[in-house]
């Protein structure tokens, strides 16, 4: 599923929140509701339903794992969300105040919408996974927030890697192209 949104109003920190908003929906969305009464039944059955889901951490990561890629389309930013949970944040998304103003929903594809799409980032529930060229070994940061950033470096010699990171990937073979930066860019053991 892929989710399209044009960001009239293009700045690096609108940028940045909208990254950390993906990771927000997950927190949002695991958090019970306050204030409602509980049904016992009901509820633990959900309950018992999302555990057996998180119970396999892999194939849960793998299902949520939801791929930011961006496109300059002339004075605009075209950003683009892949992933089963794209329609559902994309949605999400476009109910937050500052998104609202500086950007404009296209909605959802069932094809990748042409464009020269390049990753951004990788986001999984707690986690949001950034490239950044200023990082020289992959490292992690503490946002006392819902989640967790992990940076990997933009080396050269994972450009090629970079190129296969495509849109029309499906989620194992993104997941096993970030393992494969990730473990590349650990420092030496001194």
């Amino acid at each position: 599923m892929y989710w399209l949104l044009k960001i009239t109003d293009v700045d690096e920190d609108l940028f940045q929140h909208l990254l950390f908003l993906i990771p927000k929906f997950y927190a949002e969305k695991s958090r019970p509701p306050f204030g409602y009464e509980l049904k016992v039944k009901e509820d633990f059955m959900r309950f018992i339903d999302h555990m057996a889901d998180v119970s396999s951490a892999v194939s849960y990561c793998l299902k949520h794992m939801v791929r930011v890629y961006a496109a300059d389309n002339k004075d605009e930013l075209m950003v683009l969300l892949v992933g089963s949970d794209a329609e559902n944040i994309g949605a999400w998304i476009e109910k937050d105040e500052l998104m609202q103003n500086a950007s404009v929903t296209i909605g959802s594809f069932s094809t990748v919408p042409e464009a020269d799409w390049t990753i951004m980032g990788i986001a999984f529930p707690g986690w949001l996974v950034v490239f950044d060229d200023t990082a020289e070994v992959a490292c992690r940061d503490d946002t006392d927030k819902d989640f967790d950033i992990v940076y990997i470096p933009q080396i050269e010699k994972f450009e090629e890697l970079f190129e296969d990171m495509t849109p029309d990937k499906n989620a194992e073979e993104a997941a096993s192209i970030l393992l494969d930066m990730t473990f590349h860019s650990l420092p030496l053991r001194l």
